[in-house]
């Protein structure tokens, strides 16, 4: 909301101010649904931190809300994200009361039906042209993941027999209330028809499983229009490297 001193004379006529908020509409609609990937010189190592030295200068996009559009502000979101020339970095800043952990982590190999607990999940594809192949990425605050290829078949190498060697770091902040979440994943795994170049995009979209006393909140990045479905392409955003 804009506010101004009522003490100081307004320099803008009525027709000004109305072109002004038309202008601003339609650049905010332009910019709806796209992150920037904001490009880093040299390969750090993980550090899901939002005011680290490597992220604090990456603008976030931000979601409360679920599949289907209803907000839940306890549960907040912030997703930011870098890339080195070989790897994309994804970091997740989920804001939530409790977390549910899995009692008995195994980090050393793909974890199934993760989903049971709270994760937070990228989808992302580079396919414009064939929107049903896209990846799947999740993992938890523990460090647990899986990878797995969407629309190709696993006798071709898709599904849950596609590996990225991904790397993902997780932190928890009870005190904050705060759980962070980095991946950091290779681009050539991503786009293996394209270089990794400023410019270069991907339909992308975020999201987390998150567990509140006997009910799942299905959170999305961009609404999915379905219950308690992340598997819709057509919701996907933009992602843009910079």
């Amino acid at each position: 909301m804009l506010q101004c001193d009522r003490g100081r004379a307004i320099g803008l006529s009525s027709l000004g101010i109305v072109l002004f908020v038309l202008l601003a509409g339609s650049l905010f609609a332009q910019e709806r649904g796209v992150i920037y990937s904001q490009h880093t010189p040299n390969m750090v190592d993980l550090n899901p931190d939002p005011d680290s030295p490597h992220w604090r200068d990456a603008p976030p996009v931000v979601t409360d809300a679920d599949t289907v559009g209803r907000t839940f502000p306890a549960y907040r979101t912030e997703i930011r994200s870098r890339w080195d020339g070989q790897n994309l970095h994804i970091l997740y800043s989920c804001a939530a009361d409790t977390i549910t952990l899995n009692p008995s982590p195994d980090r050393r190999i793909k974890t199934h039906e993760l989903y049971r607990w709270d994760i937070a999940e990228l989808m992302i594809g580079s396919d414009f042209a064939n929107i049903e192949i896209y990846a799947e990425f999740g993992a938890s605050a523990q460090e647990e993941w899986y990878d797995y290829l969407r629309g190709v078949p696993e006798n071709r190498g898709g599904g849950f027999r596609w590996t990225t060697g991904f790397k993902v770091k997780g932190r928890i902040d009870r005190e904050r209330k705060l759980w962070y979440l980095e991946m950091s994943i290779p681009l050539n795994m991503l786009d293996p028809k394209h270089a990794p170049a400023a410019g270069n995009r991907f339909r992308v979209n975020f999201y987390r499983y998150q567990y509140v006393d006997s009910r799942t909140l299905y959170l999305a990045w961009r609404p999915t229009g379905v219950e308690a479905d992340f598997s819709i392409p057509k919701a996907f955003g933009i992602l843009i490297l910079k």
